[in-house]
């Protein structure tokens, strides 16, 4: 019944029909050999159902298995991703790892992904105790050596 209702509804809205649930119900209750409300088709239209796998969907020559949704990536294109990210994530913390006190500052508030959170270089070189100059001195060699380190 449901999937009469639905369908009818459908070829009249291709139609360039809009169908009332008086029209629905008389429909559908011909198709089944008795008398529908409108009531009873709205609540039955906009109920929730579960669906089968089986279900057969679109022009209704497939079902819901058949339908392929294609991955991006192969099991194992996510597996060498997953170890790739993990080895980044080991050559990070290693390069993090080697800086000098003065240049885990530096990234601490200057390279951070978060602008609020971004420190003036005059604040730095208030915490550093060294000239704004240098502090950007120190910023432009770092960034260029962790390049180095993770390339």
């Amino acid at each position: 019944m449901r999937a009469n209702a639905h369908r009818f509804i459908r070829d009249e809205e291709q139609a360039g029909r809009d169908a009332s649930w008086e029209d629905v119900a008389e429909a559908v209750g011909k198709a089944h050999g008795r008398k529908l409300s409108a009531k009873r088709i709205e609540r039955l239209t906009n109920t929730p159902t579960v669906v089968s796998g089986d279900a057969l969907v679109g022009d209704g020559e497939q079902t819901l298995w058949d339908i392929e949704t294609p991955l991006t990536e192969s099991p194992e294109d996510i597996l060498v991703i997953k170890d790739e990210a993990e080895n980044r994530g080991a050559q990070i913390r290693q390069a993090l790892a080697s800086l000098s006190p003065q240049e885990t500052l530096i990234v601490e508030h200057r390279l951070t992904c978060n602008p609020k959170k971004k420190t003036s270089l005059k604040t730095l070189a208030g915490l550093l105790n060294v000239p704004q100059s240098q502090v950007s001195r120190m910023e432009k060699a770092l960034i260029a050596r962790l390049r180095v380190l993770l390339a």
